[in-house]
Parts: C-alpha cells; structure tokens; sequence
C-alpha cells in the first residue's frame, strides 16, 4: 500500500515538474562574412551606445576579449483594449546577450518581465515573467483583461526581438557600419 501511495506522489510531481512553463526566449545568429570579433565587437558596443539611451546604464558586462556584450533594457506597453486597459500600461523588462564569433554573432533576449506603470494596481496588473503558457492564470476564472493581453505580452516580445535584430543587423552590414574614423568626413 505504501509503495503504491508513493508512486501515485511521485507520478503527480513528475507530471507537474514536465507541465512547468518555459521563460520566453528568443535567439539568433547573424551571418557577419568576412568580419572577425575585432571589427565586430565595437560595431556592437556603438549600436547599443546609439540604440539606448544610456549605454552606461543599460550595459551590464562587456567582455571584448571573449566577445559578448550583457545589456538590460526594456520597452513600453500599450495594452490592446479601451479605458479599462489602461492599468496594464506598462514596460517589459528584458536581458540582451550578444556573443560575437569570427563571421557570426548570436542574439539572445530573454527574461521578459512586465511591470504596470500605475502604482496604484501595480500588483494586480503587472503580469510579471512573460512566459510560453497559452493563458495568464493556467487555472481558475480569467479576467478578460488577462485573456486578451496575455497573447498580446508575448507577441509584442517577439516582435521587439525581430526589430532589435533587424536593428543590429543593419548596423554591422557591409554598407551601414558603424565605424570609428579619423578621416576628414
């Protein structure tokens, strides 16, 4: 009788450790021909010092030698929906990681995390880690709210991704570089 209690109580955490939801993630690599990490690597570093504010700020670690840049930003949200939508306005928060190789650089953004900017409903409506689950809640009532901008959360992180990468991209293409020059210009 024990043994099958057991096994009944470890079916039942093994089945909830597999239905955990996965942090979304995003990562691509971008085909750089012909440049190495010496030429890459301040191209970058000058993207993220044009493409944030403050680059100070925003840069966590930077390591030239071994080629990646750590930075933290985040982006604004505008919740779909009318008035009542208004107290999930917000930022996401997220983590950008770029590792640079010889002809190559791999994009990494991760750890999207939305905070509400009112702080009166800033624990209510702030939806925290942007996660792969299909609704906010995965059980229980649901808010309409949640139900319409829980997708709307993890589209617009994707999308974020893609124009970063776009972005980037175009700053270390063959004809748009970003380059630190002496010459009379």
């Amino acid at each position: 009788m024990m043994k099958r209690v057991l096994f009944l109580i470890m079916a039942f955490v093994s089945l909830n450790v597999m239905a955990q939801d996965k942090p979304i993630q995003c990562d691509s690599v971008i085909q750089a021909e012909g440049k190495n990490v010496s030429v890459l690597y301040p191209q970058i570093r000058a993207w993220a010092a044009m493409t944030f504010n403050s680059a100070q700020d925003v840069i966590q670690m930077e390591d030239a030698n071994n080629g990646i840049l750590i930075c933290k930003g985040a982006f604004s949200y505008r919740a779909p929906g009318g008035m009542t939508y208004r107290c999930i306005d917000g930022a996401v928060n997220y983590s950008l990681k770029i590792q640079i190789r010889d002809g190559r650089y791999k994009v990494t953004m991760s750890g999207f995390t939305h905070e509400s900017f009112d702080p009166s409903w800033k624990s209510t409506w702030s939806f925290g880690l942007i996660t792969d689950r299909e609704k906010f809640k995965p059980s229980g009532m649901q808010d309409k709210r949640w139900l319409k901008t829980w997708p709307d959360l993890q589209q617009k992180c994707v999308a974020y991704f893609n124009e970063i990468v776009s972005s980037l991209s175009m700053a270390t293409s063959e004809n748009n570089a970003i380059i630190d020059s002496e010459d009379d210009w």
